[in-house]
């Protein structure tokens, strides 16, 4: 099963060169089934995400990834796509974890780490990765069971972006799905319960750099989630997107009103990635003495100027600071 991943680099070669995305898109990484062992690479734009149940917005293909039956975990950092999936080979009955970057741009993969879903040290089976540019690290929210207490909880794991390593830097005492930064140090998760009725309802919260938490006040009765093992949230324009299965909960971090989106049915473990080719990303240090400020967002993305009232990343030749306009 070595060298398996590589089939994605083939898919997307053979596709041709992925598309230039404007800010309004969506990436993700999509799977079809365990039998038929096949992954998407997709997109769908914001603009166009339907509210209808019936008339759910269609996903445009990219490229095929072969025996990639889930999709878990992915984020997008400097225009590559950091992601977990497992791929599966009914022909040899082989399971195995992958570690890996995709560029967007090029359609080039490379694989980080792999491993046997029975020793999987460099691996795990994690909901979902953020990247905090701040901070300027890569983390993933894995869930845990905890047979003592008949309950799923949380850990923050640091993933080395070099080696696919991990180390547990955080527990929570309870099961979150998903996770993203919010670009300034401090995070959103996302939880999924069942309520009295035995539907899942969203809930969101946000947490400090310590990972203190506190809830988001919405008015979560008329929203139902997706229940599905693999989960996705990410932010763009002050608002969060979480992702479970098919349906698509949208929160305006500013009035905190909340409202469904419908994806296409049968497609399961999305995780998306905001803005297209960019994505969030790290300002870049100039050590060159090149003394002309650069500006980005709290999302990592480039200003052509300060916007008055919003923070921002000021980069100087290899000087950064933030600033509050």
């Amino acid at each position: 099963m070595k060298g398996k991943s590589m089939i994605l680099a083939a898919a997307l070669a053979a596709a041709g060169t992925l598309p230039a995305g404007a800010e309004t898109w969506l990436y993700g990484l999509t799977t079809t089934s365990m039998e038929e062992g096949n992954g998407r690479i997709v997109r769908v734009d914001v603009e166009t995400l339907s509210s209808d149940m019936q008339n759910p917005t269609q996903f445009e293909e990219i490229a095929t990834v072969e025996y990639a039956n889930d999709f878990m975990a992915g984020t997008s950092v400097n225009g590559l796509y950091y992601c977990y999936y497992n791929t599966y080979d009914a022909s040899s009955g082989v399971s195995m974890q992958h570690f890996g970057t995709l560029d967007f741009k090029t359609g080039d993969f490379s694989t980080i780490a792999e491993a046997n879903h029975v020793d999987s040290g460099d691996v795990t089976d994690m909901m979902d990765m953020t990247y905090d540019p701040v901070g300027g690290g890569l983390l993933g929210l894995d869930r845990q069971y905890v047979p003592s207490q008949d309950k799923f909880v949380s850990t923050i794991q640091n993933i080395s972006m070099a080696r696919g390593k991990l180390q547990e830097i955080f527990l929570f005492d309870r099961k979150y799905v998903a996770i993203c930064s919010d670009g300034e140090g401090g995070y959103y998760l996302a939880t999924l319960d069942k309520d009295a009725d035995e539907v899942y309802r969203p809930e969101f919260y946000k947490a400090d750099g310590r990972f203190n938490v506190t809830r988001i006040l919405t008015d979560a009765s008329s929203l139902a989630g997706e229940s599905s093992f693999a989960h996705s949230m990410t932010i763009d324009d002050n608002r969060l997107y979480l992702v479970t299965g098919s349906v698509v909960t949208r929160l305006d971090l500013t009035t905190h009103n909340a409202e469904n989106f419908y994806l296409e049915k049968g497609l399961y473990g999305v995780t998306f990635v905001p803005g297209g080719t960019v994505g969030v990303c790290a300002p870049t240090l100039d050590d060159g003495g090149n003394s002309e400020p650069v500006y980005y967002d709290m999302q990592g993305r480039r200003l052509s100027e300060p916007r008055h009232g919003e923070p921002c990343i000021r980069v100087t030749g290899s000087k950064a600071e933030k600033l509050m306009n």
